[in-house]
């Protein structure tokens, strides 16, 4: 994987050296690349923090899987199936092999995929109706958008679905939450 070679690992160790957050300029020394500290490069810089060494580095995507089987149950069963059907998809999503292979590369694809799905699990009517629907969908989306520059390719999929919280029935306090 070329992108953690030349900006997701670098950067988190050129944070951690520094102790503080920056611009991190690549090594082609172009300033439209040069990287923002984003949700991925963190990830890594919290697995490398600890240890000071990059073993659990090259793990960063694992937990995302955990998170994307999560995920997969809860969509699985707010569209009306049992739980243990909802188990057997989200196991069969982690374990299928575009998963597996991204799993041990140190980038971040699948927290970008795993909270895109918490979004879109989160805009279900009944789990935005309910007290904590406003945080978690807004927690999801700024999750989302903060993994890296392009999900915003992924806002027309959030406009398509900018009708639920008007149809769960938020106010304002909602909406700005």
């Amino acid at each position: 994987s070329h992108d953690a070679l030349t900006y997701h690992v670098p950067a988190a160790i050129y944070w951690l050296q520094t102790h503080r957050l920056g611009l991190f300029d690549v090594w082609f020394y172009n300033p439209a690349n040069t990287y923002s500290p984003l949700t991925g490069s963190m990830f890594i810089a919290w697995l490398l923090g600890p240890m000071g060494n990059d073993v659990l580095g090259k793990f960063a995507q694992a937990p995302a899987m955990f998170v994307v089987s999560l995920g997969m149950i809860q969509l699985c069963r707010v569209m009306g199936t049992s739980a243990s059907v909802g188990a057997i998809i989200g196991i069969a999503a982690v374990c299928s092999r575009p998963f597996i292979s991204q799993s041990t590369i140190a980038k971040d694809d699948l927290w970008l995929a795993a909270f895109f799905l918490m979004a879109m699990v989160g805009l279900a009517k009944p789990l935005l109706q309910d007290r904590l629907g406003p945080a978690r969908v807004g927690a999801a989306i700024g999750m989302f958008f903060a993994v890296k520059y392009t999900a915003l390719f992924s806002l027309p999929i959030f406009l398509l679905v900018l009708d639920a919280p008007f149809r769960a029935g938020w106010r304002l306090k909602h909406w700005a939450i």
